[in-house]
């Protein structure tokens, strides 16, 4: 079965999109706002309603612009190897969403399993 191959150009719009709708339970949307062969970028609206540009590139995530009004949950400069953590030092709501998730499907899980 042959699976879809990104072809390098699109590599990084593709994983940004891929890594911002695996954390749709933690933010309230997401619109990819420019592509580049080298680096991609998204405009986040998180559960707080403030709005972040996140950016992909070959040293990982980024936010690059930030409408917190919050200056420590303004993270533009820091790198962060994965969308979580990035989403994790700027809201506090996404924590809590990712946390209540995690419990639903340990739950459901756990329903499965049992006799």
């Amino acid at each position: 079965m042959a699976s879809f191959q990104p072809q390098p150009s699109d590599f990084t719009q593709v994983e940004l999109e891929q890594a911002l709708s695996e954390q749709s339970f933690g933010i309230t949307s997401y619109k990819i706002t420019s592509s580049t062969d080298l680096q991609a970028s998204a405009r986040v609206v998180l559960l707080e309603g403030n709005t972040i540009t996140i950016s992909l590139t070959s040293r990982g995530y980024e936010v690059i612009d930030s409408s917190s009004a919050e200056p420590e949950s303004n993270q533009a400069g820091n790198i962060f190897e994965d969308v979580e953590h990035l989403l994790q030092s700027v809201s506090n709501q996404y924590s809590n969403a990712r946390q209540k998730a995690l419990m639903e499907r340990l739950t459901l899980l756990s329903a499965e399993t049992s006799p």
